[in-house]
C-alpha cells in the first residue's frame, strides 16, 4: 500500500476513504487498512531506508551529473529543486534528491550555500561531479559556478529553447530577465498525441504575453501589413480558449461540431490547449490545437453569439488572414518543439545531440526562407 501511495503520488488520506475501505474489504475481509498516522510513519521508514541505499549508490559513483531548478508553489514558496543522474552498471539511474526551501532573497552566495549543504547530506563531492544543468538565471548560475567552477556549468538548452521561442513571438517583457522566472521548470511538459496540457494558468488571460508598448503597434510581428501585433493575436486565442475551457454549452457545442461535422468517434474528440507561461512548448501546442480545431470554433462562436445562452460574451474568431499569422507563428515554433522533445531524456545522455540539432534547425531555417534568410548565420552568404 505504501508503494502504491508513492508511485501513484496519492494523498496519505486515501487510507481513510470510504470507498477505498470498502475495495480493500472485497479483496481480503482480513486485511486492516492502515491508518493515515501509521502510512506516514511507514513511508518515512521506507524513504530512510531508500536514501541510504542511494547515498551508498552515489558515495561509489565517480561521476555524477547534476540538474537544479528554482521553481515556486501555488503557494509562492520558492524551492529549489536537485537531481542527480549517474550510471549504475551500463544503466543511466536518475534520482530526484531534494526540493529544498528556500528563503529570503535568493543571491548567488545563499544558494551556494543552499546547494553545497544538499551536496553534503549526499555525500556528493565537487571533484564527483561532472556537470551541472541549470536554466539561464545569474543567481543559480553564478553560485553554481563558484561551487564547481565554469568548466562543470551547462546552461539547459531545453530551457534556452523555450526562450527563444517565447522572445520570437514576443511572450516576454522586455525588462523581465530570464533569472527572476523562479517557476520555470527543467522539464519539459509537451503534449504527446493529442494529449491535454494541464489546466493551470487558464484564468489568467493575459499571464506571459505582456510587453513593454502592448498597446502600440511596435510590438513583435511578422508582417505589418496583416493588421494587430503578434502579442495581441495571441492574447485573441488565449481569450477563445478560455472561453470554451470555462463554458460548458461552447465545450458541449465543439464536442458536438467535431462529432458530427468532421465524423469523429467520442475518444477522437480533441479540446483546446490553453498555453501556460511555465510549460514549455505549451504556446506551440495552443496554436496547434487551435489551428486544427478552428473551423469548429468558428461555427461554434457563431451559434453562441446568434443564440446567447452563454453568461459571459463570446469573443469575436480571428480573420483569416490572423489564422495565416498564426500557422507562420506555429511553423516557427514547431523545431524547437521537436529539438525540445529530442532533448528531454533522463534515461540516455542527449548533449551529444545539441550541436546536431543546431544545424538542423538552421538548415530549415534556410529551407524555408532561402535566400530571404536575415539570420546572422545565413546572412553573410
Amino acid at each position: 500500500m505504501s508503494f502504491m501511495i508513492a508511485k501513484d503520488d496519492m494523498p496519505l488520506r486515501t487510507t481513510k476513504r470510504k470507498g477505498f475501505r470498502v475495495f480493500c474489504r472485497k479483496l481480503n475481509p482480513r486485511f486492516k487498512v492502515p491508518s493515515e498516522p501509521t502510512t506516514t510513519k511507514r513511508l518515512h521508514g521506507k524513504y530512510l531506508s531508500l536514501r541510504a541505499k542511494v547515498k551508498v549508490e552515489l558515495g561509489m559513483t565517480d561521476n555524477i551529473t547534476l540538474t537544479m531548478d528554482i521553481w515556486t508553489n501555488t503557494k509562492m514558496e520558492s524551492h529549489l529543486g536537485v537531481t542527480a543522474h549517474y550510471l549504475k552498471g551500463v544503466f543511466m539511474k536518475s534520482v530526484e534528491l531534494t526540493a529544498r526551501p528556500l528563503k529570503g532573497h535568493k543571491t548567488i552566495p545563499y544558494l551556494k550555500e543552499v546547494i553545497e549543504s544538499i551536496c553534503e547530506n549526499w555525500n556528493i563531492s565537487a571533484n564527483k561531479v561532472a556537470a551541472v544543468i541549470t536554466d539561464v538565471g545569474a543567481n543559480i548560475k553564478g553560485a553554481v559556478k563558484q561551487l564547481f567552477g565554469d568548466a562543470k556549468h551547462i546552461s539547459c538548452f531545453g530551457h534556452i529553447l523555450n526562450l527563444i521561442g517565447q522572445k520570437a513571438i514576443g511572450l516576454y517583457d522586455k525588462k523581465t530577465r530570464p533569472s527572476e522566472m523562479e517557476n520555470e521548470t527543467l522539464l519539459p511538459n509537451f503534449p504527446d498525441n493529442e494529449s491535454d496540457i494541464e489546466e493551470e494558468g487558464d484564468d489568467d488571460v493575459d499571464a506571459g504575453l505582456a510587453v513593454e508598448g502592448e498597446e502600440q503597434a511596435g510590438g513583435p510581428h511578422p508582417n505589418p501589413n496583416r493588421g494587430e501585433p503578434l502579442p495581441e493575436l495571441l492574447r485573441k486565442v488565449k481569450r477563445i480558449v478560455k472561453f470554451f475551457r470555462q463554458s460548458e454549452i461552447a465545450s458541449s457545442e465543439l464536442k458536438r461540431l467535431q462529432i458530427e461535422g468532421a465524423g469523429k468517434k467520442e475518444h477522437e474528440v480533441l479540446k483546446l490547449i490553453q498555453e501556460c507561461r511555465t510549460r514549455w512548448n505549451s504556446a506551440y501546442a495552443m496554436l496547434d490545437r487551435f489551428l486544427k480545431l478552428s473551423d469548429q470554433v468558428a461555427m461554434a462562436l457563431m451559434k453562441m453569439q446568434r443564440e446567447k445562452k452563454t453568461k459571459s460574451k463570446p469573443p469575436s474568431m480571428l480573420t483569416s488572414n490572423e489564422l495565416d499569422v498564426l500557422t507562420e507563428v506555429r511553423d516557427l515554433l514547431r523545431p524547437l518543439a521537436q529539438a525540445t522533445n529530442e532533448v528531454s531524456a533522463d534515461k540516455s545522455v542527449t548533449i551529444s545531440k545539441t550541436i546536431p540539432l543546431v544545424n538542423l534547425m538552421l538548415e530549415e531555417c534556410f529551407k524555408q526562407n532561402g535566400s530571404f534568410c536575415t539570420c546572422k548565420y545565413h546572412s553573410s552568404g
